[in-house]
């Protein structure tokens, strides 16, 4: 192998492929010059036209080659829609409604925005901030093929199943197919995707999938065998003061490696000001519904120095470290544990704003984002 010497770059040779596709000459002086700029790197090639030159868009044809997610034209689509009409959204295994409150930050005008939750606190907490302008359609098995047609067409189809039961932090983990489990929850977000196609009358669907990526392999494949594509992994740490290293199964027109970025974001920044609270890391480890969560490294250390005491993050920090306005969560008089578990199994706000925001173009929407829950 042989290596390019430019100091930020990755790209590493094969001696046996450069062997034929260079001429004799060339092949040796590249092993001749040290240091060797490599073919991409190289200001002014100073080889013979004998081997093989860079395309001027050499960048997007590699990410093409990996870009599996969006099989539709973006461009087509926009062009079929100048008359951008509101979304219709239906968002499964619906939590604190975080889908809804994103895309109202991104001003993205909501027709429907149906929902499916049973869990009894996020429900409250969906029900304080939106009121009826969540449509709650109860327990995702219960929505049926007659229920799809009668909310039908749908824009946006948005779910991320209970992880618990696919993690490799579980090690009492049930799996994907165990009927006792959650993990078997992902096959009704693939029933009735499949439904929403057939019934959607050719409406173009928007969809997406949202999973941790700490599961066995198996079960990613499973998972890409029923969605038909890989999916794009992203960590929130790219948009926010924490890790949380997850995986994306979607058709949106977006390419993983150039979401905007947002303002960057350390914990320091979220520390609520005049308490003398400073933060003994940058970045947080992923939040999961367990309170140990909250402590950092394999010592389970507290992140934060308070009055030279060390401290945990507060629940208010810690929904700001999520994206959610502070006491996003501080309704029915919640305990900070309930409201800790209802946080970590939300979706991380700055990352879904990334996302969602290549919708804009395909729907009405304003240009200026809102910061409204």
């Amino acid at each position: 192998m042989i290596i390019c010497d430019k100091e930020d770059c990755p790209r590493v040779y094969c001696t046996a492929c450069m062997k034929h596709l260079l001429c004799p000459t060339t092949y040796e002086q590249v092993l001749r010059e040290d240091p060797w700029e490599c073919f991409l790197c190289a200001k002014s090639q100073s080889f013979t036209d004998s081997f093989v030159k860079p395309r001027t868009n050499w960048k997007a044809k590699i990410i093409s080659m990996f870009r599996t997610n969006f099989k539709s034209n973006a461009q087509q689509l926009v062009k079929r829609n100048r008359e951008k009409k509101k979304i219709r959204v239906l968002s499964l295994f619906d939590g604190l409604s975080t889908g809804l409150l994103v895309l109202l930050k991104l001003g993205i005008a909501v027709d429907k925005y149906y929902a499916s939750e049973i869990d009894p606190d996020a429900l409250m907490v969906s029900a304080t901030h939106f009121g009826d302008r969540v449509i709650h359609l109860g327990n995702v098995k219960g929505i049926t093929k007659e229920k799809i047609k009668e909310i039908a067409p749908i824009d946006l189809l948005i779910g991320g199943s209970p992880c618990n039961d696919l993690s490799l932090a579980n090690p009492a983990r049930l799996g994907l197919h165990d009927p006792k489990g959650t993990g078997v929850l992902f096959f009704e977000y693939s029933r009735i995707l499949d439904l929403v196609k057939k019934i959607n009358n050719k409406r173009h669907l928007f969809w997406f999938y949202e999973n941790v990526a700490s599961m066995p392999t198996e079960y990613r494949l499973e998972i890409n065998k029923h969605l038909g594509q890989e999916p794009d992994t992203i960590d929130s740490a790219d948009f926010s003061p924490q890790h949380r290293l997850r995986l994306y199964w979607h058709n949106l027109p977006l390419e993983p490696h150039s979401l905007p970025n947002q303002e960057q974001q350390d914990v320091q920044d979220i520390l609520t000001p005049h308490c003398q609270r400073y933060s003994l890391v940058k970045k947080i480890r992923t939040v999961t519904t367990k309170v140990n969560s909250l402590k950092q490294g394999k010592l389970a250390l507290k992140p934060i120095l308070m009055k030279d005491e060390t401290d945990s993050l507060w629940i208010t920090e810690l929904e700001e470290i999520f994206g959610f306005p502070r006491h996003y969560t501080d309704v029915k008089n919640l305990s900070a544990t309930k409201r800790q578990k209802l946080i970590g199994k939300s979706w991380s706000v700055q990352t879904l704003t990334a996302i969602f925001r290549s919708l804009c173009p395909f729907f009405e929407c304003n240009t200026t984002e809102t910061n409204r829950p």
